[in-house]
């Protein structure tokens, strides 16, 4: 073997004039140039002018261009490597054509180009109408330079056609396909996703990677964002309209998907903002309707709200990794909504699929499909709530004026004092829960529930959370709903400090929220003082009496055909059972279930057969 620290020629020490590029006085010389590299390595990126044991300077000044040859043992066959470019003539045309071109500088000097020549590949059209607009002048000087591309590029324009003709295409010619600004396609679980190549390389294990380009709303403004996707190799041809990335141009629907993706990103604009909508979960047989709030611009301040487990992992999007620590402070910067029509179609085509949006009933964000995402229908439960008209009357018309009222007034401490907390108290199932959510259904903005066993019991834990719920609703408009506030709401003793202290921080951070609260509490009688002074409004319940019952029932099943033909007897009848309004929802659910296992619709019998259970225990 021979000393790998020795340097072989690859190709005999000469600068040859290319006479046959030559045509006219006004041609330019073009020289050859020798490299060195090491022969263990074989090819190689690390080539040098000189062998080592000579140190002569060579200087190729004088030539328009240098074409630089290799070969593997020096003794041919000799393929060119790289051309570097030194005309100040042909640079002013590979600055008319290359201009933009992802890795190209065609404002320096000189450049140098590699093969296999992505960018005269991908500019060749522009390339050659430079040249045409050029003046004779030029043309004569540029043509050895030109011929040399020529053929160098003539195979790959045949894989090329041959790809248009029969849509397949190796691995290593990938490239010939994936030019930079190209529109390519990809599936994400069952949704088109369209984005514009920047370049492409290949990478370890013969990988070929694809950076494109995608828009996304930050919460902001619309930003690039670069995606990364990576086709592994394979051997022989593969139809390119099967892989897994593929040049829409390919797409044998791609005018369909053009339509749907278009569409698409006009909806993706119209959510710029902040919104509260209905995203839809598919899993199995069943479809699921979950509210968001789709805010992405808080997408890095609030995500450590707290952590739940996944249930349908099959049919989102994953949630976001990093979770910053809350500093409690932040800039605000409002979004702005944007007008469709104001973009163009080749924008909205690279708009992402996926909007960053916060679950409200899993505390959570995650990145939802936007065309999965439907307004509200919302179901007017606030008519249907049992609760005397003056009260309802009053409890909504203080929420709506306190939610919605400028800050002309403020405590005598700015800031403090504009927040404003409705006490439900009552025993349990008597409706203070559906209370708040038919409140905030009614004004139509979000409804943030939270118990105090999210919140947690540690005072750090409790502060941070409860801070950063308090925070999202007055920013989002939310409505908050602490249910079970007892822990908090209590009046406090000398024996159990840290639930002082918990009281304290609550006390605390009241005094600074400026949104809309609603508590509750199954101790009326037990309340700190200190909180009494805080609430704004207080409304008491009491156990259901017959008529409440009634109303309830009503609700849940008065729309039944089965119940319409018989009057209020039927629904007497069950209102005379003393129960709560859970207890009576539980009934119509599980009677529900019973229907349906029996393929029977539900009626006065299998109600009845719940209420016999109930009864019994």
């Amino acid at each position: 073997m021979k000393n790998t620290n020795t340097r072989f020629p690859l190709k005999k020490d000469r600068v040859t004039i290319l006479e046959e590029h030559l045509n006219g006085t006004d041609a330019i010389p073009a020289k050859e140039q020798v490299l060195y590299g090491d022969e263990s390595c074989g090819i190689t990126d690390d080539w040098q002018d000189e062998p080592r044991r000579e140190r002569e300077l060579k200087t190729y000044s004088d030539a328009g261009y240098l074409v630089r040859k290799t070969s593997k043992n020096g003794n041919g066959p000799w393929k060119i490597h790289s051309i570097v470019v030194q005309s100040h003539r042909i640079m002013e045309i590979l600055r008319c054509s290359l201009d933009g071109y992802p890795g190209v500088s065609p404002a320096l000097d000189t450049m140098t180009l590699f093969s296999p020549f992505e960018s005269m590949f991908h500019r060749w059209d522009e390339f050659c109408r430079a040249i045409e607009s050029a003046d004779e002048k030029v043309k004569r000087h540029i043509d050895g330079f030109f011929r040399i591309f020529e053929k160098e590029l003539k195979p790959h324009f045949k894989i090329l056609q041959d790809a248009n003709k029969h849509g397949v295409i190796e691995h290593d010619h990938l490239w010939t396909i994936f030019g930079p600004n190209e529109l390519i396609w990809w599936d994400i679980k069952q949704n088109h996703s369209i984005g514009r190549v920047l370049y492409t390389k290949k990478v370890s294990k013969g990988s070929f990677e694809i950076h494109c380009k995608q828009i996304v709303w930050d919460g902001f403004t619309l930003q690039d964002e670069e995606c990364v996707l990576c086709i592994c190799p394979f051997t022989g041809s593969r139809p390119v309209a099967e892989m897994y990335v593929v040049p829409l141009s390919r797409k044998p629907d791609g005018t369909t998907i053009k339509e749907v993706v278009l569409q698409r990103g006009k909806k993706f604009l119209a959510l710029a903002g902040c919104h509260y909508r209905i995203f839809v979960w598919i899993y199995r047989q069943f479809i699921q309707l979950h509210r968001h709030f789709i805010r992405s611009g808080h997408y890095r301040e609030y995500l450590g709200l707290g952590l739940v487990k996944r249930q349908h992992k099959e049919d989102y999007d994953e949630e976001a990794q990093d979770r910053p620590q809350w500093d409690g402070v932040r800039n605000r910067q409002e979004s702005q909504a944007i007008d469709p029509a104001s973009k163009d179609d080749s924008e909205c085509l690279i708009y992402s699929p996926l909007v960053k949006g916060y679950s409200l009933t899993k505390k959570k964000w995650y990145k939802l499909f936007v065309s999965n995402i439907s307004d509200i229908t919302w179901d007017n439960s606030f008519d249907r709530l049992v609760l005397g008209s003056d009260e309802k009357e009053l409890l909504l018309g203080f929420a709506e004026t306190k939610l919605h009222r400028s800050t002309e007034f403020d405590d005598f401490v700015s800031g403090k004092g504009n927040g404003v907390i409705i006490l439900l108290a009552g025993p349990p199932g008597v409706g203070k829960t559906l209370t708040a959510e038919s409140i905030a259904d009614q004004m139509r903005v979000p409804l943030y529930p939270l118990s105090a066993g999210e919140l947690g019991t540690s005072p750090e834990k409790v502060e941070n959370r409860l801070y950063q719920a308090l925070t999202l609703c007055q920013e989002w408009d939310a409505v908050l709903l602490l249910d079970e506030a007892d822990v908090f709401l209590e009046t406090r003793s000398t024996s159990n400090l840290q639930r002082n202290e918990l009281a304290s921080i609550f006390l605390r951070l009241l005094e600074y929220f400026k949104g809309l609260m609603f508590l509750t509490t199954n101790r009326r009688d037990s309340i700190d003082p200190a909180f009494q002074s805080r609430i704004d409004l207080t409304i008491g319940y009491d156990d259901l009496a017959e008529d409440s019952r009634f109303g309830i029932w009503k609700n849940f099943i008065g729309e039944n055909a089965n119940f319409q033909g018989a009057g209020e007897s039927k629904l007497r009848d069950l209102a005379s059972h003393e129960m709560n309004g859970r207890q009576i929802k539980n009934v119509v659910k599980l009677a529900g279930m019973l229907a349906t296992r029996r393929k029977q619709s539900l009626d006065s019998t299998h109600l009845n057969a719940i209420l016999k259970m109930y009864e019994q225990n």
